[in-house]
């Protein structure tokens, strides 16, 4: 028998040592790798769980603001700045404990999302539906409703039930004339009413539109509105014969060439990171009842309304409404700190509950006679209109101007939309949900979108940077 060389049984080892190197070194690569995908699928499945947490949390917060939209049309049928709804007590990170421990609150901030919230008056914007032509057949003779059910006949078709007879032919529905130049000029006026907001919305910062390049945007979103094709690989279904011409939401504006997401929508100065840029969409609405409330609208809305001589009488309602004592009450907020300023609302919020339930009741407590309240207050003083004639009561614009306002104005708000921010660890969403206030008392959700930017509008940005939550009260 041959005997096996040292130096063979050498090789055979340095071999085998190679061999197990290099199992080693794929086993190590694996482990890595397979570690490395569960970190990553455990990041996700957290930032989901995140994201779920936020959704409910936000499901809850919806039906506080329908209950809060509830409660206040209870207490009156005007709506202003004073009321509930403008200043709700959502979800506060602020009020989470911190006495048990650094521990305690970081399981606690990992078991609760903050979110914060703001409910905005879509009747306190300018609807795009003005732009919207009006067909010869929408204007009907104020006979044109069937005595049975009392339903518009637009189509001139009579509505017969079961058990009803049909009309005779002579019983049709009369159309009115359609004066085609008055249209012309409806039209017209609704673009420039866009054009001014568009040119003002801006104006003192270095980010104002230039009145040419208001026309051209202002323009250009009539034409989109009203195109007969959908122009982006539609169908080519005319969009005046379906159902609206209105867009489903404003992101579809972003389609219009000079509409971009910074002129859109609200975004931080680069320049000081503390200051918010007013997006148009503050200022335009396209789920509003289609008038304007008069009591929450911005100056510069109000503003759009008038003649290009006559827009300083929106400063005159502003202030006749009450802006300017809010103002200075604003600054004397500001000037405190979080925490008082946080207890200085409180105590106001309860105050004007009591006045409204000793108004309730038919009096004061103690004896006083106390009408005035912010949903009721009739008197000479600056406070929110309780309907639109008081603007011409108190000589605040004449004649002329009040009849060519009055068909845009209201004291009365019946869609909000109601603003989201969520954040959980490094998960934050965004989303808003539009309510519809209905005069039967129902508050219903006609649109819930996912928001790529955050509405910063109210927002405490300092707060907000030291880790504070900020938020929108």
């Amino acid at each position: 028998m041959k005997a096996t060389s040292p130096s063979g049984r050498e090789n055979e080892r340095g071999i085998a040592l190679l061999l197990t190197l290099l199992v080693l070194t794929i086993l190590l690569i694996i482990a890595v790798q397979l570690a490395y995908s569960t970190k990553i699928a455990f990041g996700l499945a957290k930032d989901r769980r995140n994201e779920m947490q936020i959704d409910l949390a936000f499901r809850g917060d919806v039906f506080k603001a329908q209950a809060i939209l509830r409660y206040d049309q209870s207490q009156g049928e005007t709506d202003s700045k004073k009321d509930d709804w403008q200043n709700p007590d959502f979800s506060d990170p602020d009020d989470a404990p911190t006495s048990q421990g650094q521990q305690g609150t970081e399981e606690l901030a990992d078991e609760e999302p903050q979110i914060r919230g703001q409910i905005v008056d879509e009747d306190s914007k300018y609807n795009l539906v003005h732009l919207l032509p009006r067909r010869p057949n929408a204007e009907m003779a104020s006979d044109d409703k069937d005595p049975q059910n009392n339903k518009d006949n637009a189509n001139g078709e009579e509505l017969v039930g079961k058990d009803q007879p049909k009309k005779d032919l002579k019983d049709k529905p009369r159309e009115k004339p359609f004066d085609e130049q008055k249209e012309k000029e409806r039209h017209a006026r609704a673009i420039h009413i866009l054009m001014s907001i568009i040119d003002e919305f801006r104006q003192g910062t270095p980010y104002d539109v230039t009145p040419g390049d208001a026309k051209e945007i202002a323009e250009g979103i009539d034409q989109f509105l009203n195109r007969s094709d959908s122009g982006h690989g539609g169908n080519g279904v005319d969009r005046m014969q379906t159902k609206s011409g209105l867009p489903l939401s404003l992101d579809e504006l972003l389609l219009v060439p000079g509409v971009s997401e910074n002129l859109m929508w609200d975004f931080r100065d680069p320049d000081d990171p503390n200051e918010i840029v007013p997006g148009l969409s503050n200022y335009v609405t396209i789920w509003s009842s289609g008038k304007i409330n008069v009591n929450t609208a911005a100056e510069v809305v109000l503003r759009a309304l008038f003649d290009d001589n006559h827009r300083d009488n929106a400063h005159d309602i502003t202030t006749a409404r009450g802006d300017e004592e809010e103002l200075k009450e604003n600054d004397r907020l500001r000037s405190m700190s979080k925490d008082a300023r946080k207890e200085e609302r409180a105590k106001k919020k309860i105050e004007e509950r009591r006045k409204r339930k000793r108004q309730a009741k038919g009096g004061d407590l103690f004896g006083g006679d106390d009408k005035a309240s912010d949903k009721g207050d009739n008197s000479d003083e600056n406070g929110p209109f309780q309907e639109v004639g008081e603007i011409q009561k108190k000589n605040i614009v004449t004649n002329e101007d009040y009849q060519k306002i009055l068909p845009y104005l209201s004291v009365k708000s019946d869609v909000f939309s109601l603003f989201l921010h969520g954040k959980k660890g490094h998960t934050t969403k965004d989303v808003r949900v539009v309510l519809h206030r209905t005069d039967e008392g129902k508050c219903e959700t006609i649109l819930w979108e996912t928001r790529r930017v955050a509405h910063l509008s109210g927002v405490d940005l300092e707060s907000e940077d030291d880790g504070q939550g900020g938020g929108f009260f």
